[in-house]
């Protein structure tokens, strides 16, 4: 595994390392860059070498020739690259003002190595803070001390005024220049500016809670309150106490936070308006509002339309406001919890709750949890509530029922055991859901009209009746002629039946899947059938019938692609490959070699496609009789003709005429009508219809 050169014991540095070529030594320092304290003065010299470790540290430079150090030229690709760098260069380039200005460009840090003079830069400067400002600390002290210069920091990064000398923290502009993009800055400036009334108003203007560091007789100051007030409404905490007790400021407070309102005072906090303001912007405010308040309609309004479960706050005779109720109940379905007993009784009540929100039926009395119309509402707004109906509604059969149709299993799973007892029960529910057979005892799964029912909306439970009934042969016929693939539980006598074996079929050629094999080897009409409606029925058949002709010839009939089924002997034979080739030529590729040679199949092919031509024989690719059919086909077949058809000229413009494909000739073939071709037309004319061809294909 890979280890830093650099660290291994000097004691096994020798004559090897000392002789690795500079190659070697360029793919060490691109690995680890301090690997060129190793190696020996004429490789340290090397620029590309040297370049390759600085790129990967920059702390690399150092090993460097004195003479890299000194050329002005490499020292300035080597700080564009990584600015601290410059700390190895030598003193006269720390003090080159372009070189410096690069190196700080690339890494502001860069700064701290320049010489005294360009420290004090402003230019070089300002570019090392926009990459930082932490940087400022390298500059010098006249400039750390420079208005400007700092001006240009704290707009950058407003919180830095924390840092700065104790003459720029009482400069008006410099503090200004923080404070528009961080009120929070004030807590930084002096003293003298704290109680200055314009930097109070630009810091709270911009952040209302600066008012906390704001000088106390400022923060008595009635305008400045109401813009603290205004933009933070929880800096009601940090104004004067007299001012709390301003209606005015308060109610800018409480418009803009609700929860302000806890700052406020006593008188006003059972301020109706106030308190009304407080809790349109957030309910919250009710909870420090006196009780007095929470017995207010208008206010309970606004606060349960925020959040329903604020109801609990409402007082006792509120919350037998059916209003009031239905509104909490709407945004939250948990009110009803906290409705009036008289409200919570009443079922016109409960019925319009759980029209509002089903999720309040889990709050309403058992009593009328009991009852059908309401817990049908519930869950016609959320089904899931079901689970909260009584135990006893359960038991109620019209009910389950009931919920079977609108919701189907739903209803079959929550009937109690005492219900699938019942003949009456289970055969309605079957014919609603026909896998609630599922849960009849076994005595009525044996029930032929259950079953039948049952059967009728759910095929596939043929499989799970009981034997007699698998049996029955009406019962089957039935089913079969609903859903062919039913057949699959029908008894082994019926699906040796060819009366109900055709009547699956016919509804569904998958069918013949599950027919007894005796009786489609006595009868080959079933496996004619089942091809005759989709070729794919051959993949079903036993082996032994893929090899009837009958058979082949309907599944080809249906389909040419069945010809690419069917077993090798079959595609020896011409009669059925010309009923593929009929449909569609590409069926050549499906035959043998010898039909693929026969002259007359082939020109049958390529004429119903004329890139049939491609699966032809080699002779007959040569042969002009069949490229000329082809071609006349689809010009693009020229691709697929021997090499000397293709600079046939009849052939040619055969295709050119026969092919959208080869248009590239038609402005040829109407510019000279009747005309010989040259060669150099003939080739143009030949190149693009291949190239046109080779695109479509």
């Amino acid at each position: 595994s890979y280890w830093p050169l650099w660290s291994w014991p000097r004691s096994n540095f020798g004559v090897h390392f000392s002789e690795l070529g500079s190659s070697k030594w360029l793919w060490w320092t691109v690995q680890d860059g301090r690997t060129l304290e190793l190696a020996c003065p004429d490789l340290r010299a090397d620029t590309k070498i040297v370049l390759a470790a600085v790129r990967r540290d920059w702390r690399a430079f150092e090993f460097a020739t004195q003479e890299l150090r000194e050329d002005r030229d490499f020292v300035m690709q080597v700080v564009q690259n990584k600015g601290l760098a410059l700390k190895f260069a030598s003193e006269n380039l720390k003090a080159d003002h372009e070189i410096v200005f690069t190196a700080v460009e690339s890494n502001g840090f860069a700064l701290m190595y320049a010489s005294d003079d360009l420290r004090a830069d402003r230019g070089i400067v300002l570019q090392a803070l926009s990459w930082d400002w932490r940087v400022m600390r390298y500059a010098s002290d006249m400039l750390q001390s420079d208005t400007q210069l700092a001006i240009a920091v704290v707009q950058q990064t407003p919180m830095v005024l924390e840092h700065m000398p104790t003459e720029l923290q009482s400069d008006q502009a410099l503090v200004l220049a923080a404070l528009r993009n961080s009120g929070a800055a004030l807590q930084f400036a002096s003293q003298t500016l704290k109680a200055d009334r314009n930097v109070v108003l630009a810091a709270v203007n911009q952040d209302g809670g600066a008012m906390r560091w704001a000088a106390p007789t400022l923060r008595m100051d009635r305008d400045i309150a109401l813009n603290a007030v205004d933009q933070m409404g929880f800096a009601l905490r940090f104004v004067a106490e007299e001012l709390r007790s301003d209606r005015e400021v308060v109610l800018t407070a409480v418009r803009r936070d609700g929860c302000a309102l806890q700052f406020a005072p006593p008188e006003l906090q059972a301020d109706r308006e106030v308190v009304l303001a407080a809790t349109m912007q957030d309910w919250h405010a009710l909870q420090v509002a006196p009780e007095s308040m929470k017995g207010d309609r208008d206010i309970m309004l606004v606060v349960v339309a925020q959040d329903g479960w604020a109801l609990k706050h409402a007082a006792k005779e509120l919350r037998g406001d059916s209003e009031l109720v239905l509104t909490a109940i709407k945004r939250f379905a948990g009110a009803l919890e906290y409705a009036s007993p008289d409200l919570r009784r009443c079922p016109d009540f409960v019925r319009a709750a759980v029209q509002r929100n089903g999720w309040a039926l889990r709050y309403a009395p058992l009593a009328l949890r009991s009852n059908p119309s309401i817990v049908l509402l519930a869950a016609h707004q959320e089904r899931r509530v079901l689970g909260y109906a009584s135990p006893e509604l359960w038991k109620d059969a019209s009910f389950v029922l009931r919920v079977m149709r609108e919701h189907g299993r739903l209803g079959v799973v929550r009937a109690p055991e005492e219900l699938w007892g019942r003949s009456d029960f289970v055969l309605s529910a079957v014919r609603l859901y026909g896998w609630a057979l599922e849960f009849a005892p076994p005595k009525l799964r044996s029930d032929p009209i259950i079953v039948r029912e049952a059967v009728q909306q759910e095929p596939s439970l043929l499989a799970k009746a009981a034997p007699a009934l698998r049996a029955d042969r009406e019962l089957v016929l039935r089913v079969v002629r609903h859903a062919g693939v039913a057949l699959a539980g029908a008894a082994r006598e019926l699906r040796a039946d060819k009366e109900v074996a055709m009547a699956a079929i016919r509804q569904d050629w998958q069918a013949v899947e599950f027919v007894e094999e005796e009786l489609l080897r006595r009868d080959l009409e079933l496996s004619e059938v089942a091809v005759a409606q989709d070729w794919r029925a051959f993949r079903l058949l036993p082996e032994d019938l893929c090899m009837a002709p009958s058979v082949v010839a309907s599944a080809i009939i249906k389909d040419w692609l069945a010809f690419g089924e069917v077993p090798e002997t079959f595609r020896s034979d011409r009669s059925l490959a010309m009923l593929a080739l009929r449909q569609n030529g590409c069926a050549l590729m499906f035959a043998s070699e010898a039909l693929r040679s026969d002259k007359e199949l082939v020109l049958e092919a390529v004429q119903s496609h004329g890139r049939a031509l491609a699966h032809a024989s080699e002779a007959l690719q040569r042969d002009r009789e069949v490229v000329l059919a082809a071609v006349r086909a689809d010009g693009g077949a020229i691709v697929f003709a021997a090499g000397p058809l293709q600079e046939d000229v009849e052939v040619l413009l055969a295709a050119a005429a026969g092919s959208a494909a080869a248009r590239a000739g038609e402005a040829l073939l109407q510019h000279r009508p009747g005309k010989k071709l040259s060669t150099k037309e003939l080739h143009a004319l030949r190149e693009g219809l291949i190239n046109s061809a080779a695109v479509e294909l």
